[in-house]
């Protein structure tokens, strides 16, 4: 599956990838998110969450693990979730 989402904004873009790759933002952007708490790590590579959803009625829980950096439009280094 994929999902694919676009949003205009006057915001530059490094602040905006900076913002969506923190993923203890996702209750701000993604209608399907409960809570997503950092359990540890800076929110670089090897950082790893606790997310939980709710889609239909069902929550589910997942723990992702960053395990890439890539670089984002603005020249600085990315976060990524897995």
């Amino acid at each position: 599956m994929r999902l694919q989402r676009t949003v205009v904004t006057d915001k530059p873009l490094g602040k905006v990838f900076d913002y969506l790759s923190d993923f203890t933002s996702t209750t701000d952007w993604d209608p399907g998110t409960v809570t997503t708490i950092r359990l540890d790590g800076d929110g670089g590579v090897g950082t790893s969450y606790l997310n939980t959803s709710e889609f239909l009625g069902r929550r589910s829980c997942a723990t992702s693990c960053k395990s890439s950096c890539p670089v984002n439009a603005s020249g600085s280094a990315a976060r990524t979730r897995r």
